[in-house]
């Protein structure tokens, strides 16, 4: 994948796992195809569901601060700082952990679960319109 710019082996592996749905250490037409329907046709349950599951990094249906910051970092590496569609501005992996953490993890069980995510993306404009980028 360093051909398409991500040489970073921990964000090859995310990409790869978001295409193999079926946890085959592949990726057969099925699975390309599918991942590709979610991402161009998905509805929002989908495209969260699909999201949600490239930060679970352990499957365990949970997002931790651990997993979070893992994702994170490695998409700072890949692409610096981060503004937001609604123009926030974030100029360090940490800063924006905080922000993604505090308004996700509402249980305080120090997880984030499925429900946890989809609730707070309903209400925050820039999941909301990211959702809309392939729509």
């Amino acid at each position: 994948m360093t051909a398409m710019g991500i040489d970073d082996p921990f964000m090859q592996d995310l990409v790869f796992r978001s295409y193999d749905s079926d946890g085959s250490d592949s990726i057969n037409f099925s699975d390309f195809a599918s991942s590709l329907s979610v991402q161009t046709r998905g509805d929002s349950d989908e495209k969260l569901r699909m999201a949600f599951n490239m930060f679970d990094l352990d499957n365990d249906d949970y997002i931790t601060r651990d997993e979070l910051a893992q994702f994170v970092e490695g998409l700072f590496n890949l692409i610096g700082p981060i503004t937001t569609f609604t123009g926030r501005r974030y100029v360090s992996a940490e800063s924006f952990i905080d922000y993604i953490y505090d308004e996700m993890e509402t249980d305080e069980d120090g997880r984030i679960s499925f429900e946890n995510y989809r609730e707070t993306a309903s209400r925050n404009p820039d999941i909301l319109q990211g959702l809309k980028l392939y729509n």
